[in-house]
């Protein structure tokens, strides 16, 4: 069996990464080591992650650990799964140097045995643990291009083959070890509830710019996240980089798009993926789930911009108000 190998960055708040490989990015911004933005309560990563209600039925409870030679511990703590998307959230405590400002490990994910076909990308996230010394929680976003089957229980096989640390007092003393594994996760997850919960939107707006043609295809809402899909025919990457959705109440949420991909066997046409947007990474600019649920309509609003190159959408990023249209919001 081909199996292609992901890499999850899980970034202390020493240091600023951003990893790439094929079809994946990982990274997280610097903060500072007190940053309520980066330390999450212990227990329950997912719910705090994604701004839900404690005692969800989304999650799934795993709370599997393996332990290294060396004393350090990895916990599968959590699993929630939706439509093309499965988040984990994995503690490293244990036996880390002190000043440790970066672990990243190595790993491949198979879901009812198989990889899936079309690759994946994702983004990996880093938060301390408050009230306990050096555990790290890691929350993993992995996108699948293809269909999970996230309204029955699905069985995962996690593998993580080797741990990278990296550790040092500055910039200027980096110190690093590595300990090879493996270590199994082998577990079943349930989506159901998520997929009940869940409300597809087809759009099928199409509108030109100037290098190409954007097709606006369809929005997703779940419990955990808001994400549109779109494609683009043309050579370059389109200039759309944001999207506004305007609600019944006056407010705005905005989606970044976060990834851009090219199928070979149909280009130039490339698939984009636009995300609920967050203040800072790591937290959300607010659930708004409930807010898309109590408005009974939404209005699409394509903005110029380049993520990519801007660490957070610009103040006179122009609207493209020609191109806006309302759907209504079925219950």
């Amino acid at each position: 069996m081909n199996k292609t190998r992901f890499f999850t960055s899980i970034i202390l708040p020493l240091m600023a990464v951003m990893l790439m490989t094929t079809g994946t990015a990982f990274g997280v911004a610097a903060q500072e080591e007190d940053d309520p933005q980066r330390t999450l309560k212990p227990g329950d990563p997912l719910t705090q992650y994604y701004l839900l209600e404690t005692g969800n039925p989304y999650v799934n409870e795993i709370g599997i650990t393996r332990e290294t030679d060396e004393g350090i511990l990895l916990t599968l703590n959590q699993v929630l799964i939706e439509k093309g998307r499965v988040s984990l959230a994995m503690t490293i405590s244990g036996d880390l140097p002190a000043n440790t400002f970066s672990v990243h490990t190595q790993d491949e994910v198979l879901i009812d045995g198989e990889y899936p076909k079309g690759g994946s990308s994702g983004i990996g996230e880093m938060f301390r643990v408050t009230g306990e010394d050096l555990a790290i929680v890691n929350i993993s976003v992995i996108d699948q291009d293809w269909d999970i089957p996230f309204d029955q229980p699905v069985s995962f096989t996690l593998n993580i083959d080797e741990l990278n640390i990296y550790y040092g007092n500055s910039a200027e003393e980096i110190l690093s070890y590595s300990i090879e594994g493996p270590w199994v996760f082998e577990f079943e997850a349930d989506g159901s509830a998520m997929a009940a919960a869940t409300k597809i939107y087809q759009l099928d707006q199409s509108f030109p710019l100037d290098d190409g043609t954007f097709t606006l295809a369809e929005l997703l809402v779940t419990p955990a996240s808001q994400r549109l899909f779109a494609t683009f025919d043309g050579e370059n990457n389109p200039s759309v980089g944001y999207y506004a959705l305007r609600l019944d109440d006056g407010s705005t949420v905005m989606l970044t798009c976060r990834g851009i991909s090219t199928n070979i066997l149909i280009a130039p046409l490339k698939t984009m993926k636009f995300f609920t947007e967050r203040e800072q990474m790591g937290n959300f600019t607010g659930n708004v789930y409930s807010r898309l649920q109590n408005s009974k309509t939404v209005t699409f609003v394509p903005y110029i911009g380049n993520p990519a190159a801007e660490r957070e959408m610009p103040e006179n990023a122009p609207p493209l108000e020609e191109y806006a249209f309302t759907i209504a919001l079925e219950k």
